[in-house]
């Protein structure tokens, strides 16, 4: 089973990923950020330049492909952090690029089980990585919804899980994680997203 990670800038999915990871889930790190950072390690990064953004959209495939390339397939569930393809579409869409060459083919030949939007973080917050703002942050989690709905994916909506009751942020944002790994994981095994909403609306009650 394969399911996706996703949502725009800001929204706790590194968090999420890694928490997955720490519970021993085989997880896929996301092309798009090793893509930059190699682009920032040569010196070749400027968010600034369309010309280079457009050649991020060509490495984060080929990234993708290397990536996938290291799966265990005998170790299931499979985590993805974003995935090639499907979301290239969505940021060359917004930012006006060519869909790179191979995308296409790349989207035709490779499923997912589930595809989770998670619910953006109220505090907009920088990484080193993210060139959006806040305004383009959330253009980009509704244009990757958009992309994912286009290729007959339904989506998932995975809320916050804001924890108001627990006084000490960190605690209470890591509880709100582990609050999101513990529906996903329930509606994986399940299995329909009618599931899924049912876990969500049991661990909001």
């Amino acid at each position: 089973m394969r399911a996706i990670i996703t949502g725009g800038p800001n929204c706790g999915k590194t968090s999420l990923i890694n928490a997955l990871a720490g519970q021993g889930y085989q997880v896929v790190p996301e092309a798009a950020e090793l893509a930059i950072k190699q682009m920032q390690a040569r010196g070749i990064w400027n968010p600034a330049d369309k010309d280079c953004i457009q050649d991020l959209q060509q490495r984060i495939l080929h990234v993708q492909i290397e990536l996938d390339s290291r799966i265990n397939p005998h170790q299931t569930p499979v985590f993805f952090d974003r995935s090639g393809g499907i979301e290239q579409i969505a940021y060359c869409g917004l930012y006006g690029l060519k869909v790179p060459n191979g995308v296409n083919s790349y989207v035709a030949s490779h499923q997912f089980s589930r595809i989770y939007l998670l619910d953006r973080v109220p505090k907009w917050s920088a990484n080193g990585i993210r060139y959006e703002n806040e305004q383009t942050a959330k253009a980009v989690h509704e244009a990757l919804a958009k992309a994912y709905t286009e290729q007959g994916y339904k989506i998932i909506r995975v809320p916050l899980f804001s924890q108001p009751q627990i006084a000490d942020e960190k605690a209470a944002i890591k509880k709100a994680i582990e609050k999101r790994a513990e529906v996903i994981m329930k509606d994986l095994l399940n299995g329909g997203c009618h599931n899924a909403t049912n876990a969500f609306a049991e661990a909001t009650a």
